[in-house]
């Protein structure tokens, strides 16, 4: 009988010993998708001479800003396909139509990077195959996201709007959108001075926004309502870093601010957590 309760014991510790062993698998850092292996050396490397702020950064890899639109031709959405975007590529769905269009973002999509103030990047999976073998775009999107984090941009935006009293609807949203535009200049210049200071050329962030225009087919000037401002004039903007700023910018030591990374599988999420 105690051989029996032996047996049961030794065979109920290897179970909880093989499903601990699955569990630091599947969230080890060593057996993520070599997308998020990307981020984590390209983060790495501007922490170097940087300050990425006090907050935790939250990395995810989704489909591209494209997917909520082509989500309505494969009839998986009517309206408000938003969340399309926000999908995790790497899951396996019951449903063909769902892979099928992950499978065709994938091929179809664009480089795309968004940031959200509670400190979330989003980075669309088809910008890595974009960007092999482009020295500096990677670390030039994720340095200009953070910027926007750790400047509060968005905060900073709303704030805007609600300062302009006695002006209409229509004058307050052209003078935010203005600001806006600026702020995305203050975020271009951010992540220049973050990839000089890294030892990264920072005209890769320059030629990253025409190589996005040639890959997207799109090339648009500055209207009233646009986030950003058109391509030539942003271009000419950052041109002017490499005659003013630059000299300046390099960090004068070696210091690297201490952080922990964390990676989720089921959560599809890669996290920079400062201590």
């Amino acid at each position: 009988m105690r051989k029996i309760y032996l047996k049961l014991l030794i065979a109920s510790v290897s179970s909880i010993s093989l499903l601990l062993i699955l569990k630091l698998s599947k969230d080890s850092k060593l057996f993520m998708p070599s997308e998020y292996k990307q981020i984590k050396s390209s983060i790495n490397n501007l922490s170097k001479y940087n300050d990425l702020g006090k907050r935790i950064l939250k990395f995810t890899i989704v489909p591209s800003s494209y997917a909520k639109w082509s989500a309505k031709d494969f009839n998986i959405c009517e309206k408000d396909c938003h969340y399309m975007s926000r999908l995790n590529p790497f899951k396996k769905n019951k449903e063909f139509k769902l892979n099928e269009f992950l499978r065709q973002d994938y091929l179809w999509g664009i480089p795309t990077a968004i940031a959200s103030p509670t400190g979330t990047i989003s980075i669309s999976q088809s910008t890595f195959h974009f960007y092999k073998n482009k020295i500096g775009f990677l670390e030039c999107d994720l340095a200009h996201e953070i910027s926007h984090i750790i400047n509060n941009h968005t905060y900073k935006v709303s704030a805007k709007g609600i300062q302009e009293v006695n002006k209409s609807k229509e004058e307050i949203k052209n003078i935010t959108m203005k600001y806006r535009r600026e702020l995305e200049i203050e975020a271009d210049l951010h992540a220049m001075k973050m990839l000089f200071n890294s030892g990264i050329n920072p005209k890769a962030c320059i030629d990253n926004l025409r190589f996005h225009a040639h890959v997207s087919g799109h090339v648009h000037k500055t209207e009233k309502e646009s986030t950003h401002h058109g391509l030539e004039e942003r271009i000419n903007k950052l041109k002017k870093f490499e005659a003013t700023d630059k000299i300046n910018s390099k960090t004068n030591q070696f210091r690297r601010y201490q952080a922990i990374w964390k990676y989720d599988r089921d959560k599809n999420v890669l996290m920079y957590i400062p201590k």
